[in-house]
């Protein structure tokens, strides 16, 4: 074997054998954990709660602010609410002194005049007879001060009053009749609708009783719509 590569080979041997020694008697060095980084998200959760804490300061203070004000003009209104019942006596006094006096100007009232009934204008001669003389006489009489409202079953009882005078007129038998009534308590039109009385003159005579029934003045509806049946 050439001499160089014999010598070549033991030093091959020698270094492997001197470097295998050292990696085997070499320390273990000595490992420290990785520490991840602290996440954006956290830092983000803080700085958004900061936010928020001022806000709600902020606004605590705002609304303490309003409650301040809030309570000087409460103290405000007391304290004028006072100087108005200290004043209410004085004022009610006035009052009372200035009713006195008119009271004590007014006239003395005198005797109350009877009334004078107006005969019924809508007579109509039935079978060559004037109708009763009596007859629309005894109407009820219209009310001066107007009523809320009115309906078709509140004025039964007005419709009533002309059918009882109604059976002065003679004839037999019924009639239906329609009737209008406005708010200011007069019939403003009466119209036969049916019944074996249609077209006779008891039917007019009956008209003529409904024309002149008076009813409340009302303020709402405008006016009424109505039927009666009328026996006789």
């Amino acid at each position: 074997m050439n001499p160089i590569v014999r010598y070549t080979l033991l030093f091959m041997i020698w270094f492997g054998t001197v470097f295998g020694f050292y990696l085997h008697n070499k320390p273990a060095e000595s490992i420290e954990p990785v520490q991840p980084p602290e996440p954006l998200v956290q830092i983000r959760e803080s700085e958004t709660q900061n936010a928020t804490l001022n806000l709600l300061k902020a606004k605590v203070t705002r609304l303490e602010s309003e409650i301040e004000t809030n309570t000087q003009l409460l103290r405000t209104y007391e304290a004028n609410i006072d100087e108005l019942e200290n004043q209410k006596p004085k004022h009610a006094q006035k009052i009372k002194t200035s009713t006195a006096k008119t009271e004590s100007q007014k006239p003395a009232k005198t005797a109350a005049q009877p009334v004078q009934r107006v005969p019924n204008r809508f007579n109509t001669p039935i079978n060559g007879r004037p109708a009763g003389t009596n007859a629309g006489t005894q109407r009820r009489p219209a009310n001066t001060s107007a009523i809320p409202t009115f309906s078709a079953n509140s004025m039964k009882s007005y419709l009533n009053e002309a059918a009882n005078r109604a059976r002065r007129c003679n004839g037999r038998g019924n009639l239906q009749i329609r009737l209008t009534v406005g708010n200011n308590g007069r019939v403003s039109s009466v119209s036969a609708v049916s019944g074996n009385l249609k077209g006779t003159a008891t039917e007019r005579c009956i008209v003529n009783e409904f024309k002149n029934q008076s009813f409340p003045k009302f303020q709402r509806p405008a006016y009424i719509n109505t039927t009666y049946n009328v026996r006789l």
